[in-house]
């Protein structure tokens, strides 16, 4: 009966890792489906010469998500604008150069910036959609690994009381991701993790006793 509880324990646990990381994958493809499109609808308002307001109107209405989306990617340290004396720190890409773009694309002096901005926009989304593709391939081998499965599940596990904590209003879910994202814990789990998977293999094997009394035998050879 302890050696089938176990077998359900460890078939659980596998299960949660598969289907988070599954999940992962998923999120992934859904992120590259709204990068790709994101950078076709500013192709075609470029290619129109800012007449496509459809496009931009959509995007507009989807740049929040996506400069969420593209994290460091979508920010510029230091910038400062074309023929503008100015510098600006933490410059987000996305929510600022799509309006800089429309208002220059339409005027023809200021058309020449217009490009800038849009080659700026564009190479922003190419190296995103890269990044999301390096992921692609990265979720794409975890979830043909067993053994990953039951890392992640055990990570999982593992992180309840973090979450449980910022539920309850504790911790901030900032802190909680970065918890888990650290290298601490990913150690620690990752510890668990073997601990656990060796300790229910010898049990379902052998049996803790058996096992005590051949290490015991062992020892005494020795």
């Amino acid at each position: 009966m302890e050696r089938l509880i176990i077998i359900i324990v460890l078939l659980v646990i596998f299960g949660y890792g598969l289907v988070k990381i599954g999940l992962k994958l998923k999120n992934q493809y859904e992120r590259l489906a709204f990068a790709d499109e994101f950078l076709e609808k500013l192709k075609c308002y470029v290619d129109s010469v800012g007449r496509n307001l459809d496009d931009y109107g959509w995007m507009i209405h989807r740049s929040n998500k996506m400069q969420s989306h593209l994290g460091s990617l979508g920010i510029i340290h230091s910038y400062k604008p074309p023929y503008q004396n100015i510098m600006y720190s933490n410059y987000p890409i996305m929510l600022n150069m799509l309006p800089d773009l429309r208002s220059s694309i339409e005027d023809e002096i200021l058309r020449s910036v217009a490009y800038q901005y849009a080659n700026s926009l564009q190479e922003t989304l190419v190296r995103h959609i890269g990044c999301i593709e390096d992921n692609l391939d990265f979720y794409k081998k975890e979830i043909k690994n067993p053994f990953k499965w039951l890392r992640e599940g055990v990570r999982e596990i593992v992180a309840v009381p973090a979450y449980l904590l910022s539920w309850l209003g504790i911790v901030s879910e900032s802190f909680v991701r970065k918890f888990i994202s650290s290298v601490f814990f990913k150690a620690i789990s990752g510890l668990i993790a073997l601990v656990g998977f060796v300790s229910a293999v010898v049990t379902i094997v052998i049996g803790w006793e058996e096992f005590a009394r051949k290490l015991a035998s062992l020892l005494t050879s020795a």
